[in-house]
């Protein structure tokens, strides 16, 4: 190990981690953990853990049992069953017990815990314990990671597994669909934040988790701020040549995401997409940014160019007053300025603009039904049903 990987890694653990006691205590370093938060899911574990298959010396699987203050007893229950599959397996865990930020503090605990035994330039894969993956997971994670030397981090390729409750499939192709068109617009916008925010397909270098100040402890949106924080620190790829299969299962457990969202249409919610006109606006602002040729200028440029709702926002934003002293304190060339400015418009600010538009001119930005939404932002695609348009996005996306 560096001394520079030393001292970052020493600073970071005894700063920032949130270490806890693998059981059994790992004897050896590791060139991939696995970190896989359970939480009541003895009935969904066994086929995570025979997705990943018999692990080689070089791969740590950790899971982190967890429960929040209101778990019932039954499903303390199924913890303590969680822990027996296990120890059967050989699998090491962390007993997290309770847990007040639910997942995300689950993943952080996790991550942070398996720091200490990975090799300098290891790999941490988050899964879920109701999502397995495909059989060729780790070598398409180990081909990626080689064939992209400097990326500090992957999403990896997913499909919602099928139910047989026809309800619940219907609503999460409505889910998958909306996580699709966001991410397809985003790239048609031309943002650097056009990957997937899903918990379970992330895989990190050690080293630029920690230059990114590790995963957030959150109750949910805990991948979105991750992922955002580790684009900063370097390239995100995607992993296309293998998949992961998260559950489409409801459930109550986030204030949003998968589960939250497949209840909510059960209960007889609609999903339905941000109004694509929308990522015209944002297009038009990343392309005068993009091509500019003098950045003391841009505020400038902005407000001969862009919409009245894009100028607005910016104005909300202070903009032209953040980017003064951004200008002033970036390096003097023209890439590192267009980074500093995709910086400060990242992916949290992307989305605030997003609901700005569609809370300060609903009539203009209202959400619109999905297929007309989608046939309107995929140029020449007319889409005869739900199933058909998420096909073509998961070939695409």
């Amino acid at each position: 190990m560096t001394d520079l990987i030393k001292m970052n890694w020493g600073k970071y653990l005894n700063t920032k981690a949130a270490i806890a006691q693998i059981e059994p205590i790992p004897k050896r370093h590791y060139d991939i953990a696995v970190v896989i938060p359970v939480y009541a899911e003895a009935e969904f574990i066994d086929e995570v853990l025979t997705s990943l298959a018999a692990p080689r010396e070089d791969i740590l699987i950790v899971a982190v049992i967890n429960h929040p203050s209101n778990a019932t007893a039954e499903e303390l229950e199924n913890n303590h069953r969680v822990a027996a599959k296990l120890r059967q397996r050989n699998i090491p865990y962390i007993a997290a017990g309770e847990l007040t930020d639910g997942v995300g503090e689950a993943r952080k605990i996790g991550m942070d815990s398996v720091l200490p035994y990975l090799t300098p330039h290891g790999l941490i894969c988050c899964l879920d314990a109701d999502s397995p993956v495909e059989n060729n997971y780790f070598s398409a994670i180990e081909q990626a990671f080689t064939d992209n030397s400097a990326c500090a981090g992957a999403v990896v390729a997913f499909c919602h597994s099928t139910s047989n409750d026809q309800q619940i499939n219907r609503a999460i192709i409505d889910y998958e669909l909306w996580l699709r068109y966001y991410v397809y617009a985003l790239e048609y916008a031309g943002s650097p934040y056009a990957f997937f925010t899903v918990g379970s397909t992330i895989i990190t270098r050690a080293n630029a988790y920690v230059k990114a100040g590790g995963m957030r402890k959150r109750p949910a949106a805990e991948d979105f701020y991750f992922l955002q924080a580790l684009s900063k620190v370097g390239t995100i790829i995607s992993i296309t040549e293998t998949m992961v299969y998260p559950s489409p299962r409801p459930s109550p457990r986030v204030p949003f995401g998968t589960g939250r969202k497949v209840g909510e249409v059960l209960d007889g919610g609609e999903i339905k997409l941000y109004h694509p006109t929308i990522f015209n606006h944002l297009k038009a602002m990343f392309d005068q940014a993009d091509q500019c040729s003098d950045f003391s200028q841009l505020a400038e440029i902005f407000i001969q160019t862009l919409s009245i709702p894009t100028l607005k926002f910016l104005e909300n934003n202070h903009f032209a007053d953040n980017w003064s002293k951004i200008y002033r304190n970036t390096a003097k060339n023209d890439s590192a300025r267009r980074r500093a400015f995709h910086i400060w418009f990242d992916a949290f600010r992307t989305l605030k603009f997003v609901h700005f538009c569609e809370t300060e001119y609903p009539e203009q930005f209202a959400r619109c039904e999905i297929l007309p939404a989608l046939s309107a932002m995929v140029s020449g695609m007319k889409f005869n049903s739900k199933p058909h348009a998420l096909e073509y996005l998961r070939n695409i996306t």
